[in-house]
């Protein structure tokens, strides 16, 4: 099974920030998530650790993955929007890092990231959520 990395490198008490990794250490993406506030379902990101992720379709999130296996939560998943708000526990991804109006911290290009993950990332894979340390504010 290839493995794959969720590399957060800011932890704020608004948002968290990070890079998603391939196994040779190449950025694929940005990535967004809420803070962490003690794995609570819909406002905290997940705690780092190694989780299990296949592909997820709904209505609403049609090309997206889930992450399994979070202690006390379910549909955790990978999928499109920019910023914190759109997040409700879930990992967003996207082009870059930005400041958009009102200095509300997100990702860009999110849609047109997803898509591309598409044709990169398998249908199931491990991830690896880690944080770099000297970067919580």
């Amino acid at each position: 099974m290839e493995t794959y990395y969720l590399e957060r490198w800011l932890n704020s008490s608004i948002v968290t920030l990070g890079f998603f990794k391939d196994s040779q250490n190449k950025k694929l993406c940005a990535a967004l998530e809420n803070p962490y506030l003690d794995n609570q379902a819909d406002i905290s990101c997940i705690p780092c650790g190694t989780y299990i992720v296949q592909q997820y379709s709904s209505v609403k999130y049609p090309t997206s993955w889930e992450v399994l296996g979070v202690p006390g939560r379910t549909k955790i998943l990978i999928h499109n929007g920019n910023t914190e708000a759109h997040t409700e526990g879930c990992i967003l991804v996207g082009k870059k890092h930005a400041i958009f109006k009102e200095s509300v911290l997100g990702v860009t290009s999110s849609s047109d990231t997803l898509a591309s993950l598409q044709s990169i990332l398998p249908a199931t894979f491990q991830l690896i959520v880690k944080v770099c340390e000297r970067n919580t504010i």
